[in-house]
């Protein structure tokens, strides 16, 4: 059984697909110190921006999830329907 990347992107994209990821994990963790460092020297005002603007990252994501899992349930109910022999 394949993994769910090579199940969607067979080949060459794969690399890519893990090049990306490992470009957002290195953009991501040049933000750990700035982010540390505000929450500490701003005392409560600064870690409840920290905490704000992660959370609003978070939330950001939240419609693109479930977007792809709609979508992801709608194939996996269409597929048998698609396969029935008439």
């Amino acid at each position: 059984m394949k993994g769910h990347f090579e199940q969607f992107l067979p080949g060459p994209n794969c690399g890519i697909l893990a090049g990306t990821g490992m470009l957002t994990t290195a953009v991501v963790s040049l933000l750990q110190f700035p982010l540390l460092t505000a929450s500490i020297d701003g005392g409560l005002e600064g870690r409840d921006a920290v905490n704000g603007g992660c959370a609003a990252a978070v939330l950001a994501c939240v419609p693109y999830t479930l977007w792809l899992s709609r979508r992801e349930w709608r194939e996996r109910t269409a597929a048998p329907k698609a396969s029935l022999p008439r």
